[in-house]
Formats: structure tokens, sequence, C-alpha cells
């Protein structure tokens, strides 16, 4: 949509050497898993409240909740960091979080309180 063109930016660097004194209302975390907490606080800067971050993939193809379905060590240490996150997302006093097990591989949508 060409209306939206000078709304939308799309920078194509990695997330946390990215710098901005811009304030955003959404927040897409797709990274790596094991570095969503960091990306989410090198962004708070950027928040507001009201700012919502959405944080995808925190099922793992299911081994989140099973991981008797991988038998690779470095895996099961994965899926272990990405539990440990969504466990302290869920809890995190700062957001009001819901998990979405169903959609996609698992996302969770964080609104900064």
């Amino acid at each position: 949509n060409e209306k939206l063109d000078d709304r939308i930016h799309v920078h194509l660097i990695d997330g946390a050497a990215f710098e901005t004194n811009k304030i955003y209302d959404l927040i897409f975390i797709d990274a790596a898993k094991s570095q969503y907490r960091r990306y989410l606080e090198h962004f708070m800067k950027n928040s507001r409240i009201g700012t919502v971050f959405i944080f995808d993939n925190l099922n793992f193809h299911g081994i989140v909740d099973n991981p008797d379905l991988t038998h690779n060590r470095s895996t099961k240490q994965l899926v272990g960091k990405i539990k440990k996150f969504r466990e302290w997302i869920q809890n995190e006093p700062r957001f009001k979080t819901v998990y979405y097990r169903e959609i996609g591989d698992g996302i969770a949508i964080s609104e900064k309180l």
C-alpha cells in the first residue's frame, strides 16, 4: 500500500546493533531464540506503555513441551532456554503476556504495562 510507504521501514541489520530514538507501537522479534530476552531489553527504550512485543517460534516444533522428541544435546539446551524465556515473559511484571501455543509454532504477545 503506497499510503504506508512513509510509515513502514525495513532495516537489514542485527537487531542488537540497531540504534534509534524512535518509539514503536509494535516490535516483532524473530531471531536467535536464546537471545529473545536480550533483544527485548535492547528495545525497551524504543517502547512505551501499550507497545506490543511479539515473540515467534516458542514451541520449537513441539520440542519445548516434549523434549523427548529430540536426542540432540544442543537442541535440548536450546529448547530449555526457550521454555525458560516463555515462562519468564509470561510472569514478567512489566508486561501483560498471552501465549498462543496453537498459532504457527507458538507466539507470545506481550503488551508493555
